[in-house]
């Protein structure tokens, strides 16, 4: 990224290319992002992405990062089945909020962001 693409508005997300229940665990694909507010060229391996916009499910994740399989299998199992909504057919993600402690597990912060049609 060029100098200054990253500064204090940055956010950190995570998209799961594939559902953790289905793959191995070293087959699964996983993006680790960083937004961006400016246009920006980028050099291999890394690669830019545009997350559409759209209506989401939102659901807040509090506590140790291995809280969330259990927090998508709970929105997908759950919830999704029993909310009369239909999930796009387009990865979920999770963006880990500001007040995040990367330093303290569990004191981690996010939102799992489910696509719906």
């Amino acid at each position: 990224a060029s100098v200054g693409a990253i500064d204090e508005t940055t956010q950190i997300l995570g998209i799961c290319q594939d559902d953790p229940d289905e793959v191995e665990p070293d087959e699964l694909r996983y993006d680790c992002c960083v937004s961006l507010g400016q246009s920006c060229e980028v050099a291999a391996p890394v690669q830019l992405q545009t997350i559409p916009g759209g209506p989401y499910a939102v659901l807040p994740v509090k506590g140790s990062f291995s809280l969330l399989l259990d927090s998508y299998r709970w929105l997908l199992g759950m919830w999704l089945p029993n909310s009369g909504r239909k999930r796009l057919n387009q990865p979920s993600f999770e963006l880990v909020l500001p007040l995040a402690n990367p330093a303290n597990e569990e004191r981690w912060l996010a939102e799992i962001y489910l696509p719906l049609e």
